[in-house]
């Protein structure tokens, strides 16, 4: 028998199992959130650090002529932090939502789309999503994403939940990129201002 022939016994003991599979997919889920949580956190108070570090620094080191300005347009030195907390924020509303993701995922055990990607899911080690970049968890995520799309509008729980942490790498990533750049062009400025002075 093959376990491609949808009344075979792999088919079968599939269906069987697949209450006890997503309950298991978003428990690893609610843990993938967890440390997001935690890094996503971080990263935000290094955000608002640089953020408001670069634009102080804007205020002192502009002539006098550019400060009013800078009130303005310098608060752009702000859209790392706000990137960043954009992804906690988005993270927290999922822990909330864990618990009705699970019974959605239990909804469409009909689906072969979602059997196999949660399957895929299920058979990595125990550790996986302890061990693995929450960049790669995010980009393994997507083949469920890929599976539930045409459901996202009753699977309103469990879409958000995978929106959140397949959107996260790029959301940290803005927010990383952006404190060095800040924080490096804060101390460029410096530099160049004292050099003036002299």
């Amino acid at each position: 028998m093959q376990c491609g022939v949808d009344m075979s016994p792999c088919h079968t003991l599939a269906m069987a199992d697949f209450p006890s599979m997503a309950d298991e997919v978003v428990q690893r889920l609610g843990a993938i959130s967890d440390r997001a949580i935690v890094l996503s956190r971080g990263i935000g108070l290094l955000a608002s650090a640089a953020g408001g570090f670069g634009y102080l620094i804007g205020l002192l080191v502009l002539p006098s002529s550019w400060r009013l300005v800078w009130l303005f347009f310098g608060l752009v030195c702000i859209v790392p932090a706000i990137a960043v907390w954009m992804a906690h924020r988005r993270l927290r509303i999922l822990r909330r939502s864990v618990p009705d993701a699970a019974a959605e995922l239990r909804s469409v055990a009909t689906d072969k789309k979602v059997r196999v990607a949660m399957m895929d899911l299920v058979d990595r080690d125990e550790d996986h999503d302890q061990q693995t970049p929450l960049i790669q968890l995010g980009k393994e995520l997507l083949v469920l994403r890929s599976a539930i799309d045409g459901r996202k509008d009753v699977l309103t729980n469990l879409w958000q939940c995978i929106t959140a942490l397949t959107g996260l790498p790029g959301l940290l990533a803005i927010g990383t990129i952006g404190s060095f750049l800040l924080l490096i062009g804060s101390a460029v400025a410096v530099v160049v201002r004292l050099a003036l002075l002299h």
